[in-house]
Protein backbone atom coordinates (compact mmCIF):
# COMPACT_ATOMS: atom_id res chain seq x y z
CA UNK A 1 0.00 0.00 0.00
CA UNK A 2 3.14 2.65 1.01
CA UNK A 3 4.96 1.52 -1.92
CA UNK A 4 1.52 2.86 -4.45
CA UNK A 5 1.59 6.13 -2.36
CA UNK A 6 5.15 6.88 -3.37
CA UNK A 7 4.54 5.38 -6.53
CA UNK A 8 1.71 7.94 -7.22
CA UNK A 9 3.51 10.72 -5.57
CA UNK A 10 6.12 10.54 -7.77
CA UNK A 11 4.49 9.66 -11.22
CA UNK A 12 3.03 13.17 -10.05
CA UNK A 13 6.44 14.76 -9.99
CA UNK A 14 7.53 13.42 -12.78
CA UNK A 15 4.43 14.86 -14.92
CA UNK A 16 4.84 18.43 -13.24
CA UNK A 17 8.52 18.53 -14.15
CA UNK A 18 8.04 17.18 -17.53
CA UNK A 19 5.11 20.42 -17.95
CA UNK A 20 7.32 22.64 -15.99
CA UNK A 21 9.64 21.66 -18.90
CA UNK A 22 7.42 22.09 -21.94
CA UNK A 23 6.26 25.15 -20.94
CA UNK A 24 9.11 26.97 -20.41
CA UNK A 25 10.66 30.44 -22.44
CA UNK A 26 12.69 28.57 -25.04
CA UNK A 27 10.95 25.31 -25.39
CA UNK A 28 7.61 28.20 -26.60
CA UNK A 29 10.31 29.91 -28.81
CA UNK A 30 11.18 26.53 -30.35
CA UNK A 31 7.80 25.35 -31.14
CA UNK A 32 6.91 28.77 -32.48
CA UNK A 33 9.66 28.37 -34.51
CA UNK A 34 9.24 25.32 -35.74
CA UNK A 35 5.33 25.87 -36.26
CA UNK A 36 6.42 29.00 -38.42
CA UNK A 37 9.07 27.00 -40.39
CA UNK A 38 6.78 24.25 -41.06
CA UNK A 39 4.20 26.64 -42.39
CA UNK A 40 6.21 28.20 -44.58
CA UNK A 41 7.89 25.45 -46.00
CA UNK A 42 4.25 24.07 -46.65
CA UNK A 43 2.96 26.44 -47.98
CA UNK A 44 6.26 27.91 -50.52
CA UNK A 45 7.65 26.06 -52.89
CA UNK A 46 11.54 25.97 -51.92
CA UNK A 47 13.07 24.66 -55.82
CA UNK A 48 11.57 27.27 -57.25
CA UNK A 49 12.61 29.81 -54.78
CA UNK A 50 16.43 28.46 -55.22
CA UNK A 51 15.86 28.49 -59.33
CA UNK A 52 14.71 32.31 -58.77
CA UNK A 53 17.00 33.08 -56.87
CA UNK A 54 20.31 31.71 -58.53
CA UNK A 55 18.72 33.05 -61.98
CA UNK A 56 18.81 36.71 -60.04
CA UNK A 57 22.77 36.22 -58.47
CA UNK A 58 24.05 38.88 -55.81
CA UNK A 59 23.39 41.63 -57.48
CA UNK A 60 19.08 41.22 -57.62
CA UNK A 61 19.69 39.44 -53.72
CA UNK A 62 17.50 42.58 -51.90
CA UNK A 63 15.02 43.45 -54.42
CA UNK A 64 14.31 39.23 -55.10
CA UNK A 65 13.61 39.20 -51.44
CA UNK A 66 11.73 42.48 -50.93
CA UNK A 67 9.29 41.48 -54.13
CA UNK A 68 8.90 37.14 -52.63
CA UNK A 69 8.19 38.68 -49.21
CA UNK A 70 5.71 40.92 -50.69
CA UNK A 71 4.12 38.98 -53.34
CA UNK A 72 3.43 36.07 -50.68
CA UNK A 73 0.53 34.98 -48.80
CA UNK A 74 -0.32 36.61 -45.70
CA UNK A 75 0.14 33.32 -43.97
CA UNK A 76 3.88 32.64 -44.79
CA UNK A 77 4.48 36.46 -44.26
CA UNK A 78 2.83 35.71 -40.77
CA UNK A 79 5.35 32.68 -40.45
CA UNK A 80 8.01 34.69 -41.84
CA UNK A 81 7.42 37.51 -39.17
CA UNK A 82 7.25 34.69 -36.07
CA UNK A 83 10.30 33.15 -37.30
CA UNK A 84 12.35 36.52 -37.46
CA UNK A 85 11.00 37.85 -33.97
CA UNK A 86 12.25 34.27 -32.33
CA UNK A 87 15.19 34.53 -34.19
CA UNK A 88 15.82 37.56 -32.54
CA UNK A 89 14.96 36.43 -29.06
CA UNK A 90 17.13 33.43 -29.14
CA UNK A 91 20.06 35.97 -30.45
CA UNK A 92 18.80 38.64 -27.96
CA UNK A 93 18.71 35.36 -25.23
CA UNK A 94 22.40 34.90 -25.87
CA UNK A 95 23.90 38.11 -25.90
CA UNK A 96 22.09 37.69 -22.08
CA UNK A 97 23.68 34.93 -20.92
CA UNK A 98 27.19 35.38 -22.55
CA UNK A 99 26.78 39.24 -20.74
CA UNK A 100 26.28 37.61 -17.24
CA UNK A 101 28.63 35.14 -17.81
CA UNK A 102 31.18 37.95 -18.58
CA UNK A 103 30.49 39.34 -15.65
CA UNK A 104 30.62 36.56 -13.23
CA UNK A 105 33.88 36.41 -14.59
Amino acid sequence: MERTIEQRVMAGVGVMYLVRRLVRPRALKVYILAASLITMVSLVSLPHILANLLAVGIAGLPDFALTAVLRTGVAVQIGLVLCLITLGSFFRDMLRSSEQSALAL
